[in-house]
């Protein structure tokens, strides 16, 4: 009976034992059986998972072999519980499985593989020969298949953490296989077909002479002194703003500059409508001066809150009390964050976090509170497997474990603890969650008076920061469920694509809607991007709109932006809103071009060529007349 038994023994010189030629073979003869007697059409459907790359050629061999063509692969991850098992941890097995399904269809010529060296030349052709079908519809189905495919094979391979045998097997097909289908994609994908030509005929005049006038109506000025200062590097090395790396904010020494230059009054409030972790505040509460930051992300505000809190010495000496007397508690809190964050974290990893969750939870002092929790999403990117990439999260190359996590918590929250000691200013300083283009969190500032405004706003590319953050939204508890979690990303500024955004607007604009339109043109990734610019512009000028009603006159307004392109199409943020301004009194006093940047490696070369100094980040010097 055991001849029938389609397995390969690893261990050789014993009676029967079979090779990875007769694993692969008596596969074959199942394969073909099932075939013959499958209907044209139908699917076979398997689940397979091995650490052995010869395993997996000899599996897809011999189903291909038998005259089946690939459909897709599903992961399907494991229950919590087999991660632990001594099978998985000492032998590198995965947590979970993987689902192919195969098609018969018989109208397809079947070859027939004699050699595996003869499957693997032509595996290239199996997974890529669909992707210049001629029929469009089909051709993006099959191209959003491999597209969906990709997160999938990544998620395979980092299942297997701890065995050299599967980074082999990754970068194997990787290197041979998956680089070409992601660069057939990315041509696909990315390259300036158009599918409206009448629309992009009669657009792209009008574009053209749209940028020939707002390049020629403004002079953009050299702003390389901000090239190192429009990101957020120079403050990790700051008391109080290195508490949180936030990735999309700006350094305090741009915020200085501006004071310094703006000058302005200080019974007068400074602004910032999109602080993020409140780099204008604190940087403007250190100079002394009253503020004013809104934003819509939870996580954002509460680190600007305790960044920017002035701390009594009751608060101070409460927080020294709990770092001296901390244990990590039995208990912990339960959260419904679901794959994402069991994919994110090892299971000791995640649980000794939402221990400390609990402790957090449990202190009754506001202030305090949101000290400790800082301390806690603070750790979260040196913990995890997973880092902060463009967009979104990706698996760390090379994950290494944190010694002694509980410590490392405590460090942090000591290190936080000793900044206030040395900066711990009092003044006046209002931290709103909200959006200032709402009537309701408006007016709530509308009868303050502004002297000064400095923010950045979320760029139009389509990057959804909620995503970027989210681990740091489950585990720090500012959502419960997967609807709070939606619901913040409905409330940003329509920058990106990820939720169901309004399609409808208040300010009309001819200039952003022939850009829209012309982008619409092409074979763009996404149906919703002509709108979701569209609605950009139509909240920032809603922004703009509401802050001429409460600077003061004379007040100096800076804005930090950056340009985009979406198939070899400019879209001149930093101008647009330098005209959207001036309907609403304010007078364009500069553009600083602060640095150069990149576009999607597709566009790279049209957008450079073409616009020359278009594509950068800026900074645009306001000032409002009344």
């Amino acid at each position: 009976i055991f001849e029938l038994e389609a397995v390969a023994n690893r261990k050789k010189g014993f009676n029967g034992a079979k090779s990875q030629y007769d694993y692969e073979n008596n596969l074959y003869e199942v394969f073909k059986n099932a075939y013959r007697v499958l209907k044209p059409m139908r699917y076979l459907s398997l689940t397979f998972n091995n650490k052995d790359i010869c395993s997996w050629l000899a599996l897809l061999f011999s189903i291909l072999k038998s005259g089946f063509t690939f459909d897709r692969m599903y992961f399907q991850d494991g229950v919590k519980n087999y991660r632990q098992t001594a099978h998985t941890k000492a032998k590198g097995s995965p947590y979970g499985d993987f689902i192919y399904t195969f098609k018969k269809v018989d109208s397809i010529p079947v070859k027939v593989y004699t050699t595996e060296e003869d499957f693997i030349y032509d595996i290239d052709n199996i997974f890529l020969k669909d992707i210049s079908c001629s029929d469009e519809n089909r051709n993006e189905m099959i191209l959003q298949m491999f597209v969906d495919a990709i997160p999938l094979i990544d998620a395979f391979a980092k299942t297997y953490l701890r065995t050299k045998g599967i980074h082999h097997l990754y970068s194997h097909f990787n290197k041979k296989y998956l680089s070409k289908l992601t660069i057939q994609i990315m041509r696909t994908s990315e390259s300036k077909t158009i599918i409206n030509q009448e629309l992009f005929d009669v657009k792209l005049p009008d574009y053209q002479r749209i940028i020939e006038r707002l390049v020629s109506k403004y002079n953009v000025v050299d702003g390389s002194y901000y090239e190192g200062l429009v990101n957020f590097k120079a403050n990790l090395v700051v008391p109080k703003h290195k508490w949180y790396d936030y990735k999309q904010g700006y350094s305090e020494l741009l915020v200085k500059h501006i004071i310094d230059e703006a000058k302005p009054l200080k019974e007068h409030y400074i602004l910032d409508p999109f602080c993020g972790v409140g780099t204008t505040n604190l940087t403007s509460v250190n100079r002394g001066y009253k503020t004013i930051g809104f934003d819509v992300n939870p996580m954002a505000i509460l680190t600007a809150k305790a960044k920017t809190h002035h701390y009594t010495p009751k608060e101070i000496a409460l927080i020294k009390k709990y770092l001296e007397s901390f244990t990590l508690p039995d208990s912990k809190v339960e959260i419904e964050g679901g794959r994402v964050i069991e994919t994110s974290f090892t299971e000791d990893v995640l649980d000794i976090l939402l221990k400390i969750r609990f402790f957090v939870d449990g202190i009754n002092n506001d202030a305090v509170q949101d000290f400790f929790r800082l301390a806690l999403i603070s750790i979260i990117d040196k913990c995890s497997l997973k880092i902060k990439d463009g967009n979104g999260l990706k698996f760390k190359k090379n994950y290494k474990a944190v010694p002694d996590l509980v410590r490392l918590y405590l460090d942090k929250a000591s290190e936080m603890l000793s900044d206030i000691r040395m900066s711990n200013e009092d003044k006046e300083n209002k931290i709103i969650l909200g959006s200032m283009i709402t009537e309701e969190a408006f007016n709530k500032v509308k009868d303050m008076p502004i002297g000064l405004c400095v923010f950045s706003p979320p760029y139009a590319n389509c990057f959804d920061y909620c995503e970027v953050y989210k681990l740091e939204f489950w585990i720090g508890g500012f959502v419960k469920s997967y609807d709070d979690f939606e619901r913040f990303r409905s409330i940003a500024l329509r920058s990106h694509v990820n939720s169901k955004f309004s399609h409808e607007f208040s300010n009309s604009n001819k200039d952003v809607d022939t850009i829209a339109s012309l982008i619409s043109s092409f074979n763009i990734w996404n149906k919703n991007i002509p709108d979701m610019i569209r609605g950009y512009f139509d909240d920032m000028e809603s922004m703009i709109k509401n802050l001429s009603k409460i600077l003061v006159n004379k007040a100096k307004c800076y804005i930090v932006v950056a340009n985009s392109g979406y198939k070899g199409i400019l879209v001149p943020t930093d101008l647009l809103l330098a005209e959207i301004a001036e309907k609403y009194g304010y007078k364009v006093c500069n553009i600083y071009h602060a640095r150069k940047i990149r576009s999607s490696s597709q566009q790279m070369h049209i957008l450079n060529t073409n616009y020359n100094n278009l594509m950068r980040e800026s900074v645009i010097e306001l000032q409002i007349i009344k």
